[in-house]
């Protein structure tokens, strides 16, 4: 983690018998720059009453026992769609999933690729790459401490056909009985 270890360390042990008593795992934390950033989920993914919840939960603890000294911003998120992905945990929880991934200049031909996590322990990651076809490619192994920035990629779905959407809505009658209707 970036910043101070020992300030993360306080609020890790802060927070987490909130997050438990809520039923939400803590994915992140970080402190770096006055800005300490919470990201919290769930199995399911978590809503926005559950973050309120857990947003109040957290900066009232916070007010109460002020564990880092001097001014801060508290920031509580979900991880989102397109997750940042720094621990082995991480990784590993995002076995099979797609991913972009930033390594150091000393790691191989390629600075920057996508792929699809195949494998992760605590040390390293194994990523089949994909080239700008979308073909997979032999799985490279990846030292964690080579990785400068990870995140899952999000796939949308396919797009509609041309057209398809535009024969739908002109079947619709429904509008134009509302303008009549309406006259």
């Amino acid at each position: 983690m970036a910043g101070d270890g020992n300030t993360e360390s306080r609020v890790r042990a802060l927070i987490m018998p909130l997050l438990d008593d809520l039923d939400v795992d803590l994915y992140d934390l970080e402190f770096n720059g006055g800005r300490l950033k919470v990201t919290v989920d769930t199995p399911e993914g978590i809503d926005s009453g559950l973050l309120y919840l857990t947003t109040r939960a957290i900066s009232r603890e916070m007010d109460e026992t002020d564990p880092i000294p001097g001014g801060y911003t508290l920031e509580i998120s979900s991880p989102g769609l397109e997750r940042k992905l720094r621990t082995p945990e991480h990784f590993t929880k995002a076995v099979n999933e797609h991913v972009s991934m930033k390594v150091n200049p000393d790691f191989g031909d390629h600075r920057r690729f996508k792929g699809r996590i195949t494998a992760a322990d605590a040390t390293t990651v194994t990523v089949a790459r994909i080239d700008d076809a979308g073909e997979e490619h032999d799985p490279v192994v990846v030292p964690l401490t080579k990785i400068q920035k990870a995140n899952t990629v999000f796939e949308w779905g396919p797009t509609p056909k041309p057209g398809k959407a535009k024969a739908d809505k002109s079947n619709d009658t429904s509008k134009g009985s509302e303008k009549k209707a309406q006259a």
